[in-house]
């Protein structure tokens, strides 16, 4: 999930854009317990493991940790926000097993 350019912006924006991937799927892994269908089993085990977590934990101990000015602070906030209400929209659209509202493929046109 990229909605900004993460290559050519500051470290602090892109750590904090990318950031509730991270964290969102860790939360979401942990509460889940199983599923019928066993591909849905390993990515719960996946992202409910102590690796994943682990690695979760070391990039907030990143964020909390990098020194930014109060302007760069609000950005990341901003950024964190937005990246935040797009993992939102993304489990929301599953959830309610909403379909893209245009074709994914080329029909020849």
């Amino acid at each position: 999930m990229s909605f900004i350019n993460t290559y050519s912006r500051p470290f602090y924006e892109g750590i904090a854009a990318v950031l509730p991937c991270y964290w969102i799927y860790l939360r979401v892994g942990e509460n889940l317990t199983s599923s019928l269908n066993p591909l849905y089993d390993r990515w719960i085990r996946n992202y409910s493991g102590e690796d994943y977590e682990t690695g979760v934990q070391e990039v907030l101990q990143l964020v909390r940790n990098i020194e930014v000015n109060e302007e760069q602070e609000k950005s990341m906030i901003r950024l964190f926000r937005m990246g935040s209400i797009f993992e939102y929209m993304f489990w929301d659209s599953a959830y309610k097993t909403e379909r893209f509202p245009f074709a994914l493929v080329n029909r020849g046109t």
